[in-house]
């Protein structure tokens, strides 16, 4: 089950619910808070179990906010991109190539093949997403992650 099969939460906020979203929940981009103060991370587990407990309720946050935290992921990839942009124009040039450029030719390679299945990665958390606890059920215990539950 989903967070968006989830019947205590609104239909608005987990309808779009993509896999940026789904790498932001894992990077701790959900913040726990208690009485308009910080509780704790939470992990996408501990996040649905209190969503479908009717403990918190989720806010929406669109793609596009998760991707404005992470501008300068887009420059390093395409500086690899263009990296392996130089290296087929200078093989279909014939020109020589050293063991160094090999090298870096397949590190790249290796880098772009990564870069494409982490394209919808954000680059990291530094701004958290809250979400409130509702006042009127029993707050968690107050630890630095409610993972070891």
């Amino acid at each position: 089950m989903s967070l968006g099969d989830t019947p205590n939460s609104s239909r608005t906020s987990n309808a779009g619910w993509t896999l940026t979203h789904g790498y932001f929940a894992w990077m701790g981009g959900f913040v726990l808070y208690v009485d308009d103060k910080p509780r704790a991370t939470l992990a996408p587990e501990e996040l649905l179990r209190f969503v479908r407990s009717g403990s918190v309720e989720m806010s929406v946050i669109a793609e596009a906010d998760i991707e404005d935290r992470s501008k300068g992921e887009v420059l390093s990839k395409c500086v690899t991109i263009l990296q392996l942009m130089w290296f087929i124009a200078r093989y279909a040039q014939t020109l020589p190539v050293t063991l160094l450029e090999i090298d870096t030719l397949g590190v790249a390679t290796l880098t772009r093949i990564a870069y494409g299945f982490w394209w919808k990665k954000p680059k990291d958390v530094r701004r958290p997403h809250i979400v409130h606890w509702k006042s009127a059920t029993i707050a968690p215990p107050p630890r630095d992650s409610l993972a070891n539950e």
